[in-house]
């Protein structure tokens, strides 16, 4: 059972029958993805700014319903891409493993009345909640990692600036990988720009992101990557450094054998620092990536 709750142009919102996170009461999780089922890597610019606008429209009504935790997660692959809004009202230890565990193994289905609950919800949220706005309010400034230029230099692949706004790439110094040769790079506003939370982004920085993502995973097809996933970490006890980033990898094949899933599992849990010529190495081969 799918329920469409929303739809600006090419996009819809749907509550789906197997989420993330699993019910989590009336505020669940929603997807996001292309009416003419396109893969994330052929959106056009106006796609990407009606999702950066979804997504904020969605994070202001979890914020007003007191919910100051989400995970955004997305996923492509085999010519299919969906993106998720997972909240996470307690945001403990429970909450955090049954999101990684659905991640990796898949979900229960939702009863067709919670499913009916979650739509009932978002549907009234959503004819009630304002259009997000432009806000460029940033919240006091963080001694955070990537506030330090030297963190900057040691694992920018590139710096991108659109008109005023500016942005790195990243080798991940710690990547989570499914295997071997996988790639994992962060995405990070510059300075305090980067001090911007929730619906408090601004439609200008998340856009840029977004664009930022596709950039990537368009990299990551050319070099012959089967799975592209990204994700951001929404909130104070979900995040895991106090400044707005994205993470973005390729994946050469997600596992499909439960053996091969244990160890995905297992990679998450236990992460290998790169050493400082593992890290040139990969940081040179990307910086050939074509970024323009």
């Amino acid at each position: 059972m799918i329920e469409i709750v929303y739809q600006q142009n090419n996009l819809e919102v749907k509550v789906e029958e197997t989420p993330i996170g699993g019910y989590r009461g009336q505020v669940g999780t929603l997807t996001i993805g292309h009416v003419k089922h396109k893969v994330y890597t052929e959106w056009e610019q106006e796609d990407l700014k009606i999702l950066a606008q979804l997504i904020q429209k969605i994070l202001n009504i979890h914020e007003a319903s007191g919910i100051f935790n989400t995970l955004i997660f997305a996923r492509q692959d085999n010519q299919e891409f969906k993106l998720s809004l997972v909240p996470y009202p307690a945001c403990n230890i429970k909450e955090k493993i049954q999101g990684l565990l659905h991640v990796i193994f898949g979900a229960y289905p939702l009863l067709d009345e919670q499913v009916t609950e979650i739509s009932d919800f978002y549907r009234k949220a959503f004819t009630q909640s304002r259009d997000p706005g432009n806000s460029s309010q940033t919240s006091s400034s963080f001694n955070d990692v990537f506030c330090k230029p030297q963190i900057i230099q040691e694992q920018r692949i590139k710096h991108i600036t659109f008109e005023s706004r500016h942005y790195d790439i990243l080798q991940d110094r710690s990547p989570r990988i499914v295997q071997e040769g996988d790639a994992h790079f962060l995405i990070v506003p510059e300075g305090s720009n980067g001090h911007q939370e929730g619906s408090q982004v601004s439609i200008e920085q998340r856009t840029d992101l977004l664009v930022l993502i596709q950039k990537a995973m368009n990299n990551f097809v050319k070099q012959g990557f089967e799975t592209l996933i990204f994700l951001e970490r929404n909130g104070p006890q979900l995040r895991s450094v106090p400044h707005k980033h994205e993470h973005v990898h390729g994946v050469q094949e997600f596992p499909k054998t439960f053996l091969g899933k244990i160890k995905f599992l297992w990679n998450q849990i236990i992460v290998k620092k790169l050493t400082p010529d593992e890290l040139s190495e990969r940081i040179a081969t990307y910086q050939n990536y074509l970024w323009d």
